[in-house]
């Protein structure tokens, strides 16, 4: 008899969730966990994790008074990252970026009120001389002129003329410079201009309800056609202020970088203020 009620305690603990502190946990027959949800009373509300029965991640996400806010995250069964979206009122909003199985990104495709508008670009592969891509505002990007061909100078320097210093670099070398410039003479900066930029940072719901402020950095690589390749994360906020201020700066149209009257490529730093000023 012991043996049953034994039994039967195990098998309810396996089939049902267990509470610690104000989450639930659910677990697998298996014993590894199936998910992580967070509850306020009796409605989630909170960070949320689901999981593969071979204890890798399959999903991470937020809920907000009992429904998906925010950015979602979904991995495949080997644990990489394979689909990276927003949801704004139960709906995809905005870019939903794919990867691979090896967790390599693959493109992005647009999406308003849950509806594919259209694939924005494949990150993978690089840019176009004339860039295609369109910035938030939704202006079409001008198409560059072709780099124009050095202009050699009639008269000669002879070697003494440079008193026995490195020879300045042409300017011509700067149109196919691959490097990315810390430091130029004018810094690239949104073409709608810096207030305008701001002014459009979201403030996600769920960050808003926890009182959550601080400052997001980030590394914008910016290419000499003025789009941004990509972004790196210096420091930054949870419930989503992370992913509102890379999806803001990555889809922002920028004026580009001078270097010596060239357009160059510029890495540079952005602070987003949280809660938005």
């Amino acid at each position: 008899m012991s043996n049953v009620i034994l039994f039967a305690l195990i098998l309810f603990a396996n089939s049902f969730a267990y509470c610690m502190n104000d989450s639930i946990v659910n677990y697998y027959s298996n014993g590894k966990i199936e998910s992580v949800i967070r509850f306020n009373g009796e409605i989630r509300d909170g960070e949320a994790l689901f999981f593969y029965p071979n204890g890798n991640i399959k999903r991470e996400l937020t809920y907000v008074n009992g429904i998906i806010s925010g950015t979602v995250k979904e991995y495949s069964e080997s644990g990489m990252l394979k689909e990276l979206y927003v949801i704004v009122d139960g709906k995809r909003d905005g870019p939903t970026s794919y990867f691979d199985e090896n967790g390599v990104y693959l493109e992005d495709r647009f999406f308003v009120k849950g509806k594919l508008q259209r694939v924005l670009e494949e990150r993978s592969q690089p840019p176009l001389p004339p860039s295609e891509k369109k910035d938030i505002t939704g202006t079409e990007t001008p198409k560059s002129p072709p780099p124009q061909k050095p202009v050699k100078d009639k008269k000669q320097k002879t070697e003494s003329d440079n008193f026995g210093l490195p020879k300045e670099q042409p300017r011509s070398s700067l149109d196919d410079d691959p490097a990315f410039y810390f430091d130029v003479e004018i810094m690239p900066e949104p073409t709608i201009g810096w207030i305008a930029f701001f002014d459009k940072l979201v403030y996600p719901e769920g960050a808003q309800k926890r009182g959550i402020s601080g400052t997001v950095k980030l590394r914008a690589f910016v290419n000499r056609y003025g789009d941004v390749e990509k972004t790196e994360v210096i420091s930054g906020l949870p419930y989503g202020c992370t992913e509102a201020a890379e999806i803001l700066v990555y889809y922002t149209k920028f004026k580009p970088g001078i270097l010596r009257g060239k357009k160059v490529n510029v890495q540079m730093e952005i602070s987003l203020n949280f809660p938005p000023d």
